[in-house]
Order: structure tokens, then C-alpha cells, then sequence
């Protein structure tokens, strides 16, 4: 009766690690042309921590970087923290939410998708040394590019227009910053880019390419 009992017990740890497998949430992995991302969970440095530690950082390895910091990086840029309202962790002027995040990897050009937490392929092929000028010597295996689309930003003055989107722009930037240095990552913002070669991959017609920021493990 005990042997049974020893191998009622022993059985059931095995079910229970199997299904604990098998609910961890799969990896960043390519599904036909689209990436799908992990949810976002939890994670990373208190944020005093990370203040304290934030820097620009211009120099990067080949290696490639893990998933998880992906969704989380994007999620973090200006990803939805209030679903049910549509909400972004980057707030915008009248909430129009017009920064829009593209990630350039070597597999391809793809646009962050905040509503279902979703990267979408816009282009094959690997198109990030024609974003960051040659002359800053830099080569990273990713490269998130800030764009600001001005469909969403109807009713503003053109002044206007620029002037807040240059300042949202900013709020995503410091979110990859601080998100960046809470996940061990490098990065800087990079002004010194082509933004016309930008906005033909993207095929961007109404809206400006704001800065570009190499992300790279360390």
C-alpha cells in the first residue's frame, strides 16, 4: 500500500511540472510574417534603481537579445497599461497617441502593434544599416524607430503638431531609456538618421520620423 501511495505522489509531481511547462508563456518566435510576443508580467529594478543607473550607451554586441526583453521593452516604449481604455504607458497630447514604435531587425521591418501587444512585419529583409548613419559607428542587433503619424493628430495646428509630437516623442523615449537599463540593456537616442530612406520602408505619407534607438544585450 505504500509503494502505491509513493507512486500516486510521485506521478502526480510529473503532471504538475508538465502543465507548469507547458503554461509558460512561448517565446518571441516568428508566425509566418508576424512576431508574437510574450506577455508582459513583471520584472526588472526598482525604478529609483534605475534612475540612478540610466545612461546612453554607443557601443553594442552582435548578441541577440532574449524575447522576454523585447516584449517588455516594447510594452514598456508605449504599450497599453489601461486596456479597457486604451491607454498607454506614454501619455500624448489630447491623447492622440500618435508616436508609433517599428523594430528593424535582420529578419525584417516590423510596426508594434500597442492594441493586442503584437509585432507586425511591414518588410522583409534586414534593413538596419539604413536607418543610423554610417558615421556614428553604430551596429545593434535591434533598432527601434520612433515615428510620429499625423492621421492621428487631427485638429492640430501645424506649429502645434510638431511641437507636441516632438514632446511625445520624448515621454517614449525615456520609457525605452529606463526600460533599457532595468532589463541590463544598452541604448541611445540617435538623431543623426535618414529619414527619408526611413519613411520609404515604412511607407510613412503623412507623418515624420522623429529618432532612432540601436538596442543591444550586454
Amino acid at each position: 500500500m505504500r509503494k502505491i501511495i509513493i507512486l500516486v505522489i510521485a506521478v502526480s509531481m510529473i503532471s504538475i511540472n508538465s502543465n507548469a511547462q507547458s503554461s509558460t508563456a512561448a517565446p518571441a518566435t516568428a508566425t509566418g510574417d508576424d512576431l508574437v510576443l510574450e506577455p508582459v508580467d513583471g520584472g526588472g529594478m526598482p525604478l529609483l534603481e534605475v534612475l540612478r543607473e540610466r545612461k546612453s550607451v554607443r557601443e553594442f554586441t552582435p548578441q541577440e537579445i532574449e524575447p522576454i526583453r523585447i516584449s517588455r521593452l516594447l510594452w514598456a516604449a508605449n504599450g497599453e497599461n489601461r486596456p479597457s481604455e486604451h491607454k498607454r504607458t506614454a501619455p500624448s497630447a489630447r491623447n492622440s497617441q500618435e508616436i508609433e514604435v517599428y523594430v528593424f531587425l535582420s529578419s525584417g521591418i516590423y510596426k508594434y502593434m500597442p492594441e493586442d501587444h503584437q509585432v507586425k512585419k511591414i518588410r522583409n529583409g534586414d534593413s538596419r544599416k539604413q536607418v543610423i548613419k554610417p558615421e556614428t559607428n553604430m551596429d545593434a542587433p535591434m533598432v527601434l524607430v520612433l515615428v510620429a503619424n499625423y492621421d492621428k493628430m487631427k485638429g492640430f495646428e501645424v506649429a502645434d503638431r510638431d511641437f507636441y509630437a516632438a514632446i511625445d516623442c520624448g515621454y517614449v523615449s525615456q520609457n525605452i531609456y529606463l526600460c533599457c537599463e532595468s532589463e541590463q540593456m544598452s541604448t541611445v537616442a540617435v538623431g543623426q538618421i535618414d529619414r527619408d530612406k526611413i519613411a520609404k520602408l515604412i511607407n510613412l505619407k503623412n507623418g515624420k520620423v522623429m529618432i532612432a534607438h540601436p538596442v543591444g544585450a550586454r
